[in-house]
Order: structure tokens, then sequence, then C-alpha cells
């Protein structure tokens, strides 16, 4: 596994404070890994920063010309992209450049340093929150983890999902690094601190002088406290940011300003620390910050350290700044409390005794992060539990005898029930050999479920999976899974690799019982528009057999699709597949009796070697006969299946024209046909006559399919059908008629 590590913008920017600062300090750990390779964009190309000038260049912000291109192909499956900088500012197509990597197996990293163009878009410049918002949404798509530099940075980003309605994140807190080099004794020159701040006391504010980091209110309150008889000063430390032509004005224009109203927007790192080390407290009442390195820097300096309450900076601080909220009386009430000597004494001993994070800490515990990404923590435990959710006491039961006689390894089942069905339940499993947990919805703190089956299954599957009795590595049943021959743990599990047993290779093909979908077609629909927009493989694996579960990977998954109906089995295995590739193969399913009459539909998949079955023998005897009965329905279901010319019945409606991709349209009997509905308009009214039947439509209804109903095959008259469509931007109106064949 790589570690690619995108430093575009710091390299292009040459910018040295804020994200760039927190980037070059991981840079300056990071580069003695030779499994980590640093990334920067040309404008057309990535390349590779390997060279140790180079790399020195990027670390003291100086030029880099760039020298070896990194092409797309160059990625590995389970590579890792960890987009680290302010990528919102980069040139390249970042929803692409994802889509991209995905598609080539890379596992995704987003490092999250705060969402204000989003939370407080009024403090941004319109085309960064343009920008961000953009470079947020692919992330939200296709990061597959993301790493934020404080606990309220990462409440909000999961709050800004849930009131998206989008999927939740992977996510992790692990904070920055706080101990920047620290000058020594900075004092000792006297030239360092401006004359006029000799022998005053006076409250440091530093940082970009901009809307978010809110001076003006600051100002407002020094105001306050100069009408008191405070003789205190106010001395501002920071670049010219944006949007502030009003606030310098007032600042340069202030009574007070060079006498107790300084700024300073040119100082070297010494004199910054040298205002640190005389202040008598440094302030800082942002709107927002993600992380607040003033305020560690602050403390770093022994500095007594007032920040806005509720935020991140006083969370970075640990206890150890008075925080206010942000109401001018009460911060200037905070500054008065600050002046009498006791208080004053109480947090110069708690910045003193402030001890920050070390930068080597920080920059170890986010490496082993991304070194250990792909690891799935007990991959290897060899399953002994089946995991159940059942109501039917008699279904269940049978379920069992069968594990019981054909799968020895498994000693153990976990069955949840609703409370009505316990004691049936009960009853049915007492003369069952297996070690049996009986659990009831109220004993999970359970009290009401979603209405829609497929919501109300993932929610129960969560909180049976959550809980502790449940091993790493489980086998999860539905009650309707019978055990036809002998099965091995091998089935499921080899040499840490688990199979991952599918039966369709394209969710997107799935039809159900369209036109009337149940409530699994819709999860299924929902799931495979999800792995879709977030790049990943859209395979289908709700094959109704067994799975091997690990229950590390299943609490990933749940975290961030509890809320979308999706179905359990497809989204699990195709995400975790992804994250962890050496752990997950795809085979073909093993069951018959899915689906239960190959009339109705035809998996891509043959079932191979079956050895579980979906209620397909009713009987306790298990025939072989039986089976390639089955097995024999689905090769001829399949055969007749494809003579269907072309494989993919198509219309595309155009605004002149709609076209079909065939000549004709070849009927088997016994098979339902779908033709595959395209348009390429906003406004329009459709219709579809099949013989004597008629369907309309418009824009706001028109289906993905045309579906053939079963009355049209019975009158073999029909020998054509026809759609018509009336474009209502052109007003324009085209007809297609289809030859259908029938074939016996």
């Amino acid at each position: 596994m790589t570690i690619f590590i995108n430093i575009s913008n710091t390299v292009n920017s040459l910018n040295t404070t804020g994200i760039q600062r927190v980037v070059r300090q991981f840079i300056i750990r990071w580069q003695r890994y030779d499994h980590i390779v640093f990334l920067g964009w040309d404008g057309e190309y990535f390349h590779t920063i390997d060279r140790a000038d180079d790399i020195d260049n990027v670390i003291n912000a100086r030029s880099i010309t760039y020298r070896s291109p990194f092409i797309l192909d160059q990625y590995n499956e389970g590579d890792v992209f960890y987009d680290i900088d302010a990528s919102w500012g980069d040139s390249y197509d970042i929803k692409d450049l994802y889509k991209k990597l995905k598609k080539r197996g890379v596992i995704i990293v987003k490092m999250h340093f705060d969402a204000v163009p989003i939370l407080t878009p009024q403090f941004s410049h319109k085309d960064t929150v343009f920008k961000y918002c953009e470079n947020f949404s692919a992330a939200i798509d296709y990061a597959d983890y993301w790493t934020c530099i404080s606990q309220t940075v990462e409440d909000d980003l999961h709050k800004i999902c849930q009131k998206l309605n989008v999927s939740q994140v992977f996510s992790s807190v692990i904070p920055l690094g706080a101990d920047f080099n620290r000058i020594s004794a900075p004092c000792v020159n006297p030239s360092f601190l401006p004359e006029i701040l000799n022998n005053k006391n006076y409250f440091l504010c530093v940082g970009t002088v901009e809307p978010r980091k809110n001076h003006a209110f600051l100002l407002d309150v020094f105001e306050k406290i100069w009408q008191k008889g405070e003789d205190i000063h106010l001395v501002i430390v920071g670049k010219r940011g944006w949007n502030i032509d009003d606030l310098v004005n007032r600042i340069q224009k202030h009574p007070e300003y060079k006498k107790r109203l300084h700024w300073f927007n040119k100082l070297k790192d010494e004199e910054v620390a040298n205002l640190y080390g005389n202040a008598y407290a440094s302030v800082n009442l942002s709107h927002y910050e993600g992380y607040g390195l003033p305020v560690v820097e602050s403390l770093n300096y022994d500095c007594v350290t007032i920040c806005t309450q509720d935020t991140a900076l006083e969370e970075v601080a640990s206890g150890a700044a008075y925080a206010t909220p942000l109401d001018e009386d009460k911060a200037v009430s905070v500054i008065m409390d600050v002046l009498k000597p006791d208080v004053y004494k109480e947090y110069k001993e708690r910045s003193i005794n402030f001890e920050p994070k070390p930068w080597d800490d920080a920059s170890q515990e986010l490496y082993a992060f991304l070194h250990n990404i792909d690891t799935c923590s007990g991959i290897e435990f060899h399953p002994k539990q089946a995991v159940y959710i059942s109501v039917r006491p008699q279904t269940i039961a049978r379920s069992l005898t069968s594990i019981n006689k054909n799968m020895s390894f498994i000693k153990e089942a976990v069955i949840l029930t609703s409370d009505k069905k316990y004691e049936e339940l009960k009853a049915a499993l007492k003369e069952i050999e297996l070690d049996i947990t009986l659990l009831k919805e109220s004993d999970l703190g359970i009290s009401s479920l979603p209405t829609d089956a497929q919501k109300r299954n993932t929610h129960l599957r969560q909180k049976l999976y959550s809980l502790d009795q449940i091993d790493p590595n489980f086998i999860a049943f539905d009650d309707d899974y019978t055990v036809l021959k002998e099965c091995k743990i091998s089935d499921f599990l080899n040499n840490g690799v688990h199979n991952a047993h599918y039966f369709d290779d394209n969710g997107k093909n799935w039809l159900g019982a369209y036109p009337k979908p149940t409530s699994f077609d819709k999860g299924i629909w929902r799931t495979t528009k999800f792995l879709l927009s977030g790049g990943y493989d859209y395979k289908l694996y709700n094959s109704h057999m067994p799975q091997i579960i690990n229950k590390f990977a299943i609490t990933q998954v749940f975290e961030r699709t509890h809320p979308l109906g999706l179905d359990e089995w497809s989204s699990y295995f195709n995400i975790v597949k992804h994250l962890y590739p050496k752990n997950f193969k795809d085979v073909p399913y093993r069951c018959s009796g899915w689906p239960e009459s190959h009339k109705d539909w035809v998996p891509s998949v043959r079932p191979a070697d079956i050895i579980f079955s979906n209620s397909f023998i009713e009987s306790e005897e298990f025939t072989e006969e039986l089976v390639n009965e089955y097995l024999e329905s689905y090769d001829s279901s399949l055969a007749m299946k494809n003579k269907i010319e072309p494989q993919n019945p198509e219309f595309v409606i155009g605004k002149d024209t709609i076209s079909f991709n065939g000549d004709v349209l070849n009927i088997p009997q016994n098979i339902r046909v779908y033709i595959k509905l395209t348009t390429e308009l906003l406004e329009y009214k459709l219709y579809i006559f099949l013989g004597d039947h008629a369907m309309n439509f418009d824009h706001t209804n028109t289906p993905r399919f045309i579906f053939i109903p079963e009355d049209f095959f019975l009158n073999k008259e029909n020998t054509d059908f026809r759609v018509i469509c009336e474009c209502s931007e052109t007003s324009q109106v085209t007809e297609k008629k289809i030859p259908v064949v029938y074939i016996d």
C-alpha cells in the first residue's frame, strides 16, 4: 500500500499560515517514509515530489519545478489518497478525480479543518463558498474516511450530513499538534517590542483580520472598557484579509489608534513571540474556528488567554483559557475579571501548566491511522454464531435444525424477536441442540420501528449486531434459510478472506416486481443509486442465503448508511470490499429457491455448488434431484431470455426523434419483458400503445422501464406497439412503431 499525500495548495500558494502551516508540519515528519508519496498539481497533471531539495523548498515555502508526472494508471487497488490540503483552491475537477480514484480501488481520505463556508457563508468570499461547497459535496459522496482536527469540527460535519439528509461519513478526530517552536527569551531584545508598548498592559489578538475573526466585536468590547477608564491597550497582529474595508477605516480613524489601539500586519516570528511574551493576556473571540492555533500558541507562551465559549477554541484550550460567549457585556465582564490579580494569577497558572500536544505525536497518530487503514478488526475469527431476526417460530426452528445437522462449526444462535412472539419462539426452540440466546426488542431499547420493511430490518440488525454478545465474525441468517448438506467454515472464510456471495453483477438492472415495486425492490434501487454516487461497485448480495459478516466492518457501514433504507448485504459487501480489498472475495451465490420461480426473473449469476435453500425444500429430506431441477430451470430460462434481440431493449426519446436499439422486439413466452426508457427532454407527454392497452405519462411521472403486461402475450394478434412523444419545448410530435415477434 502506498499513501499519496495531496499537498498541491501548499506547494502552489506558498502560504505560510493556517492550513499550509499545518500541512508543512506533517511533511517535515513524514518525508522519511518510503511508502508516502507527496503529490502536487501543475494545472494539467499531478507530479510526485520526492527529491530532498524539492521537499525542503516546500517546507520553507519556496517555489519548486515539477519533474515527475504521475498518471492515474499508476495507482493500485488499496492505495490511499489523502486530501490533506485546501484542495478547494486547486484547479482540477475534484469530483472527476475522486471518481477515477475510486474506480482504481484507491481509498480516499479527506482532512477536514472546518466547514466555515457552509456554516457561516457570510464570513467567506462568495467564490470560496462556491468552490468549497463543490469540494465538500464531492467528498461527501466519494471520501471513504474523514479525519477531523477537533471534536467540534466532527460534530458539525455530522450535523451537516443529517441536515442535508445524506449518508453519514466515516470520521475520526485526530487533533493537530500544538508545540510550534517557541522562540526562547524574546524580551531580552527591546527592539522587538514597539516602544509605545513598553511597560504597558496590553491584550493581544493574533490572526488574519477578516470578518470571521470578529475584530469589530472585539473593538466594541474595548471601547466599553476604555469608557470605564481602564488604561489597557488592544494589539491586533495579522495580515489584512478580505471584506474589511469598513473595519480598516474604523481602526485607522479611531481616536485611540496608535495610542491604545494598535495594528501590526507585517511582523516576524520573533516579534510576534515577543508580543506574546510581554502581553498581559491574549484574546481571540472568533465566530467560528476549526481548531484555533492562536489560542494554543498563546498558551504555549504561558500567556493568559481569553476565547469564545462553546467553540473549538475552548476545546483545544482544555480548560486553560477563560471562555466567554459573544455578548458584549459578558465579554467586557470577563476582561475586567482578568484584570483582578487573583483571577489573573489563576489563569496564569493554567497557561503555565498547559501542555500542548506535540506535533510528533499528532503526526504519528495520523500516520498510524493511514498506515493501518486497510486493517479490518477480527477478520480471521472463526465464526461459531448464527445470528437471526425472526417472528416465525416454526420457520426458524426448521432453519436451526438444519444448522445443527449440517453446520457443525456453529455452536450458538443469537435471535432477536418481538416482545409479542418471544414466548412462542422460546417454546418452539426448546428442543434445539444449540446454545441459544433469545432477545426481545425491548431488551435492546426498541419501542417503535419504521414502517418500511427495508429500514425496519436495517434498524433491527444495527441494534442487534452492536451487542457485546455478538462475535467479531458471525453467520447472518434469515429464518427461511435452510442448510441442505454439509457446510464448512471454508465455505465462508479462508485465510482471512471472506467469501461475498452475490447473485447479480449489476444492480442497475434490478426490476423486481415492477410496475408495482415492493419495499425490497425500492431498497435495492436506493442502494444501487447510493453505491453509484460514491464510486463503489454495485453487485447484489442479498441472495437469500447465509453470509459471513464482520462486526467491525458492518458497524462502519451501518454508521454511514443506516438512515437511508439501503439493502444491508449489498451496501455492506460493496463498501467493505473496497475498504479492505485483501479481505473480501466475490463468489457466486450457493442457494436454491432464489428466485422461487425463474418465470418471475432470472439472476445474472448461476448459483454454484448449492448447499443452502430459501424455503425451496419443504421436506426435511434433501435430494440432489430437486436442486438439479432448479438449475435446469435456470439454464432454460436464461436461454429463453437470451433470445430477446437486442439484449437490452431501450427507447431513447429526443426532441424530434424516438430511437429503438433494434429492428424488432422478440418476445419469448413465460419471460417478463422490460424496455428501458431514456429521455433527453425536460418537459414532454408520452403515449404508449400495446395492442388495446394504452399508457400515458408526462415528464413528472415517466417510469424507468416500459413493462409489457401479461394480457399482451395472450393475444398474438398484437404484433406491434407504438410510442408517441409530444415535446412541450418544440410542440413536435414524434412516433415510433416496433414490430413484435413471438418466440415459442
